[in-house]
């Protein structure tokens, strides 16, 4: 944008003319108007009767310059020549450009002085005084240019007392705001004397100081999100720039975690002060674990000032952790062995695998076989992808091959780097395992008749038997036939998981006439479960805290250990293992755990511990679990303070002076740990115990000064008996003295004792007329209660008393 229309038009003396002020008829001119110079009447410092040249100046504004910045152009108008020079200035305001003026032509007659004012005081403030400029015996009127700081500051026309006419507030002052360290606001003002016959410009420079109004404020918001990735100890994040529109100390900003950022340790904040526009880095320095740690973490950042009293504002940076896949999925059973007999049929499941992964938002397992020693197809066996059951997919035949090895492969699928686990399972192709029982079938009627048999029903759920014809039992008789029948388990039976099994067996004859005869195969038990102790959750419900100093023998709880076999196989027997079996006992068949000596808390708070169960033998099994028997805390421990306590006091304290604190020590824990300190009794050195002191103590064991009762000439110490007690049943108190010592105030003036004073006041000393000079006339004696270099009496002759 042009700014040509912009002009504005003062008067100056010529070169080597007029060393007098000359003045415009008016502040401002139009364009072809000029301005006089009037010697006559307007005389300067050096008066010049002959009058002056004038020389109309020209002033005017263009933004046609190479940066883009507007410049100032000058034209002398008269004499005609050309004269151009620029410089790179603001656009100022005609009245402003004009006092710039006066300045430029009579700066040794320019009268300037300096002032301060503290932002948001009152309207009306005083600020300075212009007259102190001047003569004491000027007379004359101030005028104030109407500036930029007319808005804010004004004169008293007749005083010269600068005053504030508006807001003073430096951050919202054009002039002030930063990067500028100081302030200063110019007030151009004029002196007019009283006949008119002299003016005299003033430059007034105010400096406006910074209070600590403002607090800091983060750029952006108060909340940034970002993402970080689990385990990662060299992440870091550029945080905003806190900004503070406060000077100096006020405007300074340091940077700091919140407490509770600081104790998670995670993290730490490096901010360059030098930097004015980046903010503070926060590092990260410890280890975010998903599997301890919340998902999304908000780290607090404070800042402050460095102003009295300090401000400060907050600033949450919130991480979303991102997982990080650092943990195997876990296959089970590991490396298990089946035997399957040569005639299981084709899909029968053979083992059922399981996995899990610790990883959060862990991604659907999947499950595979590899076929390291064969093509994809040749393996009899197939698992499923997702619930992990191993099938049979083809006919065995023991005679081929009786072994087979097939690693499964469980993969967790987490990009980019997915995990995998791998178990053996170990597949025997055998004959059937055990004969169960022989069945005989007969048919009564008469004839050459085949019978034909097979189980049925709930037998196609299981696969677990198998019925054979045994050969050369078909038997033909006048009373009928007759067939014998072998009922086999053709895998292995867990009595755990199903105790019985329902089977359905179906003969028909050669004329279709069936007869189905249902049964129960009861599962007889070996010793294959071991003892299972409770999960590590109910252990400690079922074994709660053992109070210390209880005797040997005090029951602490049972914790059985169950186990799913028969109950001739199922007898456990129960031991303490580890250091702890001198400490803790436990019953060896019922389980119950007992104390074995006396617990003192404040020595073991906790004592761990390994118990162990163990079945019967022909394999004896055993498990065991580790247990963690708390002590918990009796009110057994008084408090102890380390001593006696002497203080010092000066005896000029006055009510509600802190004299000093006492503290005691108490081993215990929690309310039987937490002291209340009381005042039992007090009394002079020397003197009797008494209730009524001037001291008192309060809860946390601050001693003060309860009345104003010092008097070290009355009373140079003091005993009090402070009493300490804690908060358990039954409490326990403890006592302490303290010797308080009373420090000597200059307080008492000397007083005479020879020559002392009559009852008529007379205090004169009789002198005999032969005594001559030098002779000792009398022995003044004073005391001063005082003591030390207060109490140092020192005599001397006023000047000023009547020596004739």
């Amino acid at each position: 944008m042009r700014n040509r229309d912009k002009k504005a038009w003062a008067i100056a003396g010529a070169p080597g003319h007029c060393p007098q002020r000359c003045r415009l008829l008016r502040p401002e001119f139009e364009a072809g108007e000029i301005g006089k110079c009037d010697a006559a009447t307007r005389p300067g410092p050096t008066a010049d009767k002959a009058g002056c040249q004038l020389t109309v100046l020209h002033y005017s504004w263009s933004s046609e310059s190479s940066s883009g910045q507007p410049q100032l152009q000058r034209e002398i108008a008269r004499p005609t020549a050309r004269v151009m020079a620029a410089s790179a200035v603001p656009i100022l305001t005609l009245a402003a450009l004009m006092v710039n003026i006066v300045e430029a032509i009579s700066s040794e007659l320019l009268l300037t002085t300096t002032c301060s004012v503290v932002e948001e005081v009152p309207l009306g403030s005083p600020v300075c005084s212009l007259a102190q400029l001047l003569n004491h015996n000027a007379t004359g009127r101030f005028q104030q240019v109407n500036d930029s700081s007319a808005r804010l500051f004004s004169v008293d026309p007749a005083s010269g007392l600068v005053r504030t006419s508006g807001r003073i507030d430096r951050e919202g002052i054009p002039e002030c705001r930063r990067p500028q360290p100081v302030c200063a606001l110019t007030l151009q003002t004029t002196w007019r004397g009283a006949d008119n016959s002299q003016m005299l410009p003033i430059s007034a420079t105010i400096r406006v100081l910074d209070v600590n109004d403002n607090a800091p404020r983060f750029r952006g918001g108060a909340v940034l999100k970002a993402s970080l990735q689990e385990h990662d100890r060299s992440a870091s994040f550029q945080l905003p720039r806190a900004v503070d529109p406060d000077a100096g100390e006020n405007g300074s900003v340091v940077y700091s975690l919140h407490p509770e950022a600081q104790r998670l340790a995670k993290f730490s904040l490096v901010d360059d002060p030098h930097d004015r526009l980046r903010g503070p880095v926060l590092l990260v320095v410890g280890d975010v674990n998903l599997e301890r740690d919340p998902g999304l973490l908000r780290v607090l950042v404070l800042a402050r000032d460095k102003g009295q009293p300090s401000l400060n504002s907050s600033f949450t940076m919130e991480l979303a952790v991102i997982n990080t896949n650092d943990f195997d999925p876990a296959l089970t059973p590991k490396d298990p062995q089946r035997d399957i007999p040569e005639n299981t049929s084709v899909n029968s499941m053979v083992l059922q695998m399981s996995a899990s992964d610790k990883d959060e938002f862990s991604k659907p397992l999947t499950f595979s076989i590899i076929n390291y020693d064969c093509p994809p197809l040749c393996s009899p066996f197939a698992i499923h992808p997702r619930s992990g059951e191993i099938r049979l997919t083809s006919a065995l035949d023991a005679e081929t091959q009786q072994r087979y090895e097939i690693y499964v492969s469980v993969t967790d699928n987490h990009p980019p780097s997915p995990r995998t686990s791998v178990s053996i399972v170990k597949v025997l192709n055998s004959q059937p395992i055990s004969t169960v029982d022989y069945i005989s079938v007969k048919d009564r009627d008469v004839g050459n008749r085949f019978i034909h048999c097979n189980l049925d029903g709930f037998n196609r759920q299981t696969d677990a038997f198998s019925l054979t014809r045994m050969s050369g039992s078909d038997a033909v008789s006048g009373s009928g036939s007759q067939v014998l029948l072998l009922l086999q388990a053709i895998r292995s039976l867990d009595r755990e998981q199903q105790a019985a099994h329902a089977l359905s067996l179906t003969c028909s004859d050669s004329d279709g006439v069936a007869s189905t005869e249902n049964f129960t195969v009861s599962v007889g038990d070996v010793n294959d479960s071991p003892p299972v102790f409770p999960r590590p959750e109910l252990v400690a419900r079922l074994l709660p805290p053992l109070r210390e100093n209880s005797p040997p023998g005090t029951v602490i709880g049972r914790l059985a250990a169950t186990d799913a076999d028969e109950p001739q196989n199922a007898r456990t027997v129960y031991s303490v293992a580890g250091n702890c079996q001198h400490d803790i006992g436990i019953g060896e068949l019922n389980a119950t755990v007992y104390a074995k000596v006396t617990f003192d808390r404040e020595t073991n708070a906790s004592i761990r511990c390994e118990l162990r169960a163990t079945d019967a033998d022909n394999p004896a099994l055993k498990s065991h679990v580790e247990v963690v028997i708390v002590i918990a805390d009796e009110n057994d421990n008084a408090p102890t303070f380390p001593g006696n306590y002497t203080f010092r006091v000066n005896e000029s304290r006055t009510k509600g002076h802190l004299i000093g604190r006492v503290e005691a020590k108490d081993l215990d824990e929690g309310d039987n740990g937490r002291l209340v300190y009381t005042l039992r009794s007090g009394h002079p050195v020397g003197g009797r115990p008494h209730h009524r002191v001037g001291f008192s103590v309060s809860p946390d064991g601050r001693i003060f000064l309860a009345e104003s009762i010092l008097d070290r000439e009355r009373q140079a110490a003091h005993i009090l008996q402070v009493e300490a007690q804690d908060f358990g049943r039954p409490r326990q108190t403890s006592v302490v003295w303290i010797r308080i010592v009373v420090l000597d105030e200059n307080d008492n003036a000397p007083r005479f004792v020879f020559p002392g004073a009559g009852s008529d006041g007379d205090t004169s000393l009789n002198v005999s007329i032969s005594d001559r000079p030098g002779d000792t006339v009398a022995k003044l004696t004073a005391v001063d209660d005082d003591e030390g270099a207060n109490g140092v009496v020192t005599f001397f002759i006023d000047a000023s008393s009547d020596a004739s």
